[in-house]
């Protein structure tokens, strides 16, 4: 047999032998987004759907015409979580016995549940995020395409303060392959990360500031914002 090992290392156009593939090197290197597209996972990049937000929209009109002299808060009079049936859209996702005033979290809301939230939630509530996260709006977009494999977690405030609102700060995304108590940091997080941003279509300004893995019934890798 001859040697082939130009055949496998061709050399570029200066002459050099180029690098060697990965498969045959047996490196691990950082992922880009081909390797991303070759890793089929089944998850569906998600935009907010066009006119979105319009019935919420409606309902803030509807109540600045009926008490003008109501107090606006941050995205609308307060008392809209309420009036435009974002509560009666979560009340099943409730997060049960926990006592925090007007702050009260939810969890493993679903793409029923965030199929909803798009169709009440105001426009203007799409660009809440808590903190570095994604917007608001691409999160339940992303969990509306992708039933059983996202769902998100987070939290609602109530009317008796000025930022009454509804935001998400965990989004949980099922992997079967998830080793559970793992936890990553670093360029492994930031790897995460990008390809989970990549794949569902998220806007965060940063990385999450945990990502680890659940198991039990729903192994998968979990991120969250402070």
């Amino acid at each position: 047999m001859g040697n082939n090992f130009e055949s496998k290392h061709p050399r570029s156009g200066d002459g050099k032998f180029t690098e060697k593939t990965r498969k045959e090197s047996g490196l691990e290197l950082t992922l880009g987004p081909s390797d991303w597209e070759e890793q089929d996972t089944g998850l569906v990049k998600a935009s907010i759907p066009e006119g979105t937000g319009k019935e919420g929209d409606k309902v803030l009109k509807q109540m600045e015409k009926d008490y003008p002299e109501m107090t606006d808060g941050l995205y609308g009079q307060l008392g809209w979580v309420e009036k435009t049936g974002a509560a009666d859209a979560l009340a099943g996702y409730m997060d049960e016995g926990e006592e925090g005033g007007d702050y009260h979290r939810f969890s493993t809301l679903d793409s029923k549940g965030a199929e909803k939230l798009l169709e009440v939630l105001p426009s203007v509530t799409h660009q809440d995020r808590q903190n570095d996260a994604p917007t608001l709006g691409t999160m339940l977009a992303a969990c509306a395409k992708n039933p059983g494999k996202v769902s998100l977690s987070g939290y609602t405030i109530g009317d008796s303060r000025w930022d009454e609102r509804v935001s998400v700060d965990t989004i949980h995304v099922a992997d079967p392959e998830a080793v559970e108590g793992t936890r990553l940091s670093g360029q492994e997080a930031r790897d995460k990360w990008h390809e989970y941003q990549e794949k569902l279509g998220l806007d965060a300004r940063e990385a999450p500031d945990e990502i680890y893995s659940t198991g039990g019934n729903e192994p998968g890798w979990e991120m969250w914002w402070d």
